[in-house]
């Protein structure tokens, strides 16, 4: 009996020592990790994109008839007011216009092309082809001088013989000298409203279904040094349009209005680059870029630190930039994340904090 009684004893002690013993043989080593928390601050999801300055109004007149330019009231360059004599004409009389036989309309687009001769490539001139293919519209060099009935502003039908400036403006081209006989087929003056100016530009039709009308726009270019001007967007093209192609990549974009809001005079025709305010995030939570990692699926995750261990936590977001990725929910500046985290890692990982083991 007192052996047996021996025997329990000594089986107990051993049961005892295994079991207080036993835990710390299996324990992994905590690994050292540093932690980083995410931030809150309000971010905005944009697009880039270039334009060109213009004016916010533009006429290109035209008399509209065959007639002869009798005097230039003004010069390229000259303000005018509304109502303000442009030039004036003489109508051709029915006998004048048979005698001519279309050799002023021949000799007016002969004449201009050659002026353009020097300025267009053969690309360039291969590109408007392609252009007015595509888009059954020629491009703007084109419509400086020649006005189809589409692409008309003012097409004067008074019998004054006098061209009018249609609102306060700029005289930014003359075309025409006293004596000339015009078809009346082409641009004879173009007044822009420099005062206001807007920016057409160019956005990537991978954004057709953000824009619209009212989205804020910070507009820059070279011209201006470090000054950026703030504008908004007024309008948006109704049709995508596409540049390029033979000798070019082509590149499909959605054509955008913004008006300019400037502390300065600006110049119609300069380049400029716009960046578009798309979505607002106010107060979002943003973990950083270096608290994330990806699984063997593709899925990112996180893995969150509490009380000396990590837990592995999945991150959808809904925007991301440079900061980092914009959570949708569920987290908060509180939590702290494993900064870089490595393969070592796992879900319920004990750890120690790099700033204690140093300790």
């Amino acid at each position: 009996m007192k052996r047996l009684i021996r025997t329990l004893l000594l089986t107990a002690v051993i049961l005892a020592a295994i079991w207080y013993y036993l835990p710390t043989v299996y324990e992994k080593t905590p690994i050292a990790v540093k932690t980083i928390s995410p931030f809150s601050k309000t971010v905005y999801e944009t697009v880039n994109c270039s334009g060109v300055l213009k004016a916010a109004n533009t006429a290109r007149l035209s008399v509209g008839a065959p007639a002869e330019i009798t005097a230039l009231c003004v010069a390229e360059g000259d303000s005018v007011t509304k109502g303000q004599p442009i030039l004036e004409y003489r109508l051709l009389s029915n006998d004048e216009i048979a005698r001519q036989a279309g050799g002023v309309y021949y000799g007016e687009i002969s004449s201009k092309l050659q002026e353009l001769y020097g300025d267009l490539s053969a690309a360039a001139i291969l590109s408007a082809a392609e252009y007015y293919a595509a888009s059954g519209e020629l491009p703007a060099y084109f419509k400086d001088f020649y006005l189809p009935a589409s692409a008309a502003s003012t097409v004067n039908s008074s019998p004054s013989g006098i061209l009018y400036a249609p609102f306060d403006g700029t005289v930014t081209a003359v075309n025409h000298k006293n004596g000339d006989i015009v078809s009346g087929m082409f641009v004879s003056a173009v007044v822009e409203d420099t005062d206001h100016i807007v920016a057409d530009l160019q956005v990537p039709e991978a954004y057709l279904s953000r824009l619209a009308a009212g989205l804020p726009v910070n507009i820059s270019g070279a011209a201006f040094g470090e000054s950026v001007f703030a504008g908004r967007i007024t309008d948006v093209g109704r049709y995508a349009v596409t540049t390029g192609g033979l000798l070019t990549k082509s590149e499909t974009y959605i054509e955008a209005t913004a008006a300019v809001f400037a502390n300065q005079p600006l110049m119609s025709g300069l380049t400029v680059k716009a960046c578009i305010f798309l979505t607002e995030y106010r107060d979002a939570v943003i973990i950083p870029h270096a608290a994330i990692d990806v699984d063997e699926e593709g899925n990112e995750f996180v893995y969150q630190y509490t009380d000396g261990y990590v837990a592995k936590r999945a991150v959808e977001y809904i925007y991301e930039n440079d900061d980092g990725v914009v959570v949708s929910g569920g987290f908060s500046t509180e939590d702290q994340f494993v900064e870089n985290p490595t393969k070592a890692l796992y879900d319920l990982c004990p750890v120690v904090l790099a700033s204690e083991s140093e300790e």
